[in-house]
């Protein structure tokens, strides 16, 4: 019987042990190798209806009701969601900034970047692009887009780009006319803060 329950405290000091050893092996901190990886994800903060990556000194604010549906990432993409009848979306984008090119002439980088990032849409057309002032005082640039989504859907997309360390962000919000009216989407794009 002695045996017995020496084998039952036994078997049980060693469940406890690898329970306690995956308990602390969840919480452990990063190993060097992930060091890097856990660094880029404390700069970045993503929770529904709010963006911002504190590394590149900018962030959003956006309607988490209207943009519901999250989305996988395409290339240079750190943010996309729609809406649930899949318009409209909101885009945020990271590039370097391309060679030669103004700020203030940026609307048609965007519709050349258009044409190559959807080859199967038409009728790209630059509606508006002008200099504004964003919230917190940094220069960007406001375009409007007008083109037709695989030759059938006509679309909007309001952009508003900003240049900061090397790199361009923008912020696209796209969707079918009137739903909501350019203006609105216009509005919902400037509410990108670059910080100065």
């Amino acid at each position: 019987m002695r045996k017995m329950i020496c084998n039952w405290g036994v078997s049980l000091v060693m469940i406890c042990l690898v329970f306690l050893t995956g308990c602390v092996q969840q919480g452990a901190t990063p190993v060097k190798g992930d060091a890097k990886a856990a660094v880029a994800e404390s700069a970045i903060i993503s929770t529904p209806g709010y963006y911002e990556d504190k590394t590149l000194g900018f962030s959003i604010k956006y309607h988490a009701e209207t943009f519901s549906v999250v989305n996988e990432l395409r290339e240079n993409e750190v943010l996309y969601r729609e809406g649930a009848q899949k318009v409209p979306t909101l885009s945020i984008k990271v590039k370097d900034i391309p060679a030669g090119v103004a700020l203030k002439d940026i609307g048609a980088q965007i519709v050349s970047d258009f044409k190559k990032d959807y080859p199967a849409s038409e009728r790209f057309q630059l509606v508006e692009s002008k200099m504004v002032k964003l919230e917190t005082g940094m220069d960007a640039n406001s375009s409007v887009i007008k083109w037709k989504y695989q030759g059938s859907v006509m679309l909007y997309t309001a952009c508003v780009s900003a240049y900061k360390n090397g790199k361009v962000i923008y912020v696209f919000t796209t969707s079918v006319p009137g739903q909501p009216p350019i203006e609105i989407l216009t509005k919902m794009a400037m509410a990108l803060k670059v910080e100065l």
